[in-house]
């Protein structure tokens, strides 16, 4: 009997997909290959993860070619094969710098100063061409929206977005474009404390206890940011993401912020280059928000 693969991320597949994993055994290596690149990622492991990736790429084709273990294929040409089947009207993937930097870790090793080329090459060509591959063969075509969390294939999404294009226009590193997502990652690991439990479901002395003591929190920090505002974070979906704005594009007439901390979930942008905090409060954001907070601060 064939033992059921366990996953993190795609928590649904084993059972909806099963004979699709049963008759494509590399197929489970590929996804929880890309689980765990994830997973370094979120502890900023950008190397390991890349070097994951390419395991979770090269374990894709293997299952969509029907090639066994004996065969030894180069990573190049495996590469190369996955951009030759991909749909037509899809871009190709330049998989040159991806390749070296791989080849590098997994037999050289590496320095922090390959962090942020790693998370550019992940975001950039490593997941988007993962996901394109996989749902796009015909030997495999796993439908991702409904296997991942909405919100994990949301924060995904937004990343690749952000690296897609030139993210030095951005003012974002790749590394900082991920910062929701691991945070997301991170908190969707930690189980809740009992007495955490029971101060939500049950309202008790500990639920009161939180409660005071997250108010007193936001209290210090309208008192001491200028121009405050709380927002739903992208994260624990709670309005707890205490923002300060900046006065200069408040005249403008424009919603941008400086900083945020979420007393929920901890997520914390520091100051400087908050191009990611700015983009899910703008697109969250409706255009009746937005005026009646330029409302508050004077501006019509």
């Amino acid at each position: 009997m064939i033992e059921r693969p366990h996953f993190i991320f795609f928590t649904n597949l084993a059972d909806f997909q099963f004979e699709l994993l049963r008759k494509n055994p590399p197929l489970a290596s590929a996804l929880q290959s890309l689980e765990t690149c994830l997973l370094l990622v979120s502890l900023n492991r950008y190397p390991s993860a890349l070097a994951s990736c390419a395991m979770a790429l090269e374990s894709a084709w293997k299952a969509a070619s029907k090639k066994g273990p004996e065969k030894n294929d180069n990573f190049a040409e495996i590469l190369g094969d996955i951009n030759a089947t991909l749909p037509k009207e899809a871009p190709s993937f330049d998989f040159k710098n991806f390749r070296i930097l791989r080849n590098n870790i997994v037999h050289f090793g590496y320095t922090p100063k390959d962090d942020d080329l790693a998370a550019k090459l992940i975001f950039s060509i490593g997941l988007p061409a993962f996901f394109l591959y996989i749902q796009s063969h015909p030997e495999l075509h796993i439908d991702f929206i409904s296997s991942l969390d909405p919100d994990l294939f949301d924060h995904l999404n937004v990343v690749i977005k952000i690296n897609g294009g030139d993210a030095t226009s951005k003012n974002i590193s790749a590394v900082n474009s991920s910062l929701i997502l691991r945070h997301w990652i991170k908190r969707s690991l930690i189980n809740e404390t009992m007495w955490q439990d029971d101060a939500l479901n049950q309202h008790n002395l500990s639920g009161l206890i939180e409660f005071e003591v997250k108010e007193e929190l936001r209290k210090m920090i309208h008192d001491g940011w200028e121009l405050c505002e709380d927002f739903r974070c992208p994260v624990c979906d709670q309005v707890q993401l205490v923002v300060q704005l900046d006065s200069a594009e408040i005249e403008k007439g424009l919603i941008s912020a400086t900083k945020g901390h979420c007393l929920n979930c901890d997520l914390n942008f520091q100051p400087g280059g908050n191009y990611l905090l700015n983009y899910f409060i703008n697109r969250n954001l409706g255009v009746e928000e937005k005026e009646k907070i330029l409302k508050n601060y004077g501006v019509k």
